[in-house]
């Protein structure tokens, strides 16, 4: 009876455990979402104030689309390989990587720099495949 009742405690254990871990990445994914949504809209104010042209702006707000795109095929394969927890945890720490780059760039007053960050952001944002 005792061993009854305790593997129905491990079970309802493992059950939390799992849906913890699901909760997580779900809202590391929504706050990487968020991340990414709140960005889009400030870029075009950030190129005017800082003297971008049109095509700096097209070439900044494209950027992180062309690499998405590039680095899907790469994420799904990557996940393949290595486990999609390992490919996810990269993706996720990359993309703060690039939030950060992105809100540097304001500071630092380069297009350069958001330029890289809307880049490195694309690489690591590919995680759809996975």
């Amino acid at each position: 009876r005792v061993g009854r009742r305790l593997a129905i405690l491990a079970a309802v254990s493992a059950a939390d455990e799992k849906k913890a871990a699901v909760t997580a990445i779900c809202c590391s994914a929504f706050l990487d979402m968020l991340g990414q949504a709140m960005a889009a809209p400030v870029v075009p104010y950030f190129v005017v104030h800082q003297g971008g042209t049109v095509t700096q702006l097209s070439w900044i707000l494209s950027a992180y689309a062309v690499t998405a795109t590039l680095a899907a095929a790469w994420m799904g394969k990557a996940s393949d390989c290595a486990g999609r927890k390992p490919v996810m945890t990269l993706a996720f720490f990359g993309c703060a990587i690039a939030q950060c780059g992105c809100a540097l760039a304001g500071s630092l007053r380069s297009l350069v720099l958001i330029f890289g960050a809307r880049v490195l952001y694309g690489c690591f944002q590919g995680t759809d495949a996975v």
